[in-house]
């Protein structure tokens, strides 16, 4: 993409991030889109992220700080607000 735009890219760099090992933070990321995924098909996809949240750590998962990411892989259930006249 950059070299159409005229930006010169040296081969060893291309290959270099190709051929570079998945890294620890990206394979955690997988191992919790799992363990996710599995929490809500077993709640039938009605858990939001708060839930799964608590479920995850009730399960024991350490999660830290990450309650923020899981928000992007599970989303809030709608809801409903009454019209208001």
């Amino acid at each position: 993409m950059l070299t159409q735009h005229g930006v010169p890219i040296a081969p060893s760099t291309y290959y270099a991030a190709r051929h570079r090992p998945v890294s620890a933070l990206r394979r955690r990321d997988v191992e919790l889109t799992e363990l996710i995924r599995t929490v809500d098909a077993g709640n039938y996809g009605v858990y939001g992220y708060r839930k799964v949240w608590h479920e995850l750590t009730r399960r024991g998962v350490d999660l830290g700080e990450e309650l923020p990411e899981l928000g992007d892989a599970v989303p809030a259930p709608e809801r409903s607000s009454p019209e208001r006249a």
